[in-house]
């Protein structure tokens, strides 16, 4: 596995921890931060590993990229924000 890949996954991974912990005990004020954890992760890890494939990746397969970003910006993020609201 190439480094920079490496370094995503352990990041997702601390972010997916960050984000168990912050469901379980962020409430009342605390929420905009929950907020912005959720709306951060949902939207830079996508979008770093596309950068990276588009930067390492094979040539013939970059359009997966573009269409992670575009998918990231427009669906992921808007639904991770609206599951945010509905449920915690």
């Amino acid at each position: 596995m190439r480094k920079p890949y490496l370094i995503g996954l352990v990041l997702l991974a601390v972010w997916f921890v960050w984000l168990l912990y912050g469901l379980n005990f962020y409430r009342g004020e605390q929420f905009s931060t929950l907020f912005l954890l959720v709306a951060f992760g949902t939207g830079v890890f996508p979008i770093y590993f596309s950068f990276v494939h588009l930067l390492i990746g094979e040539r013939s397969k970059q359009w997966i990229s573009w269409v992670g970003i575009v998918a990231t910006a427009f669906v992921i993020v808007p639904v991770s924000i609206f599951l945010l609201y509905r449920f915690a």
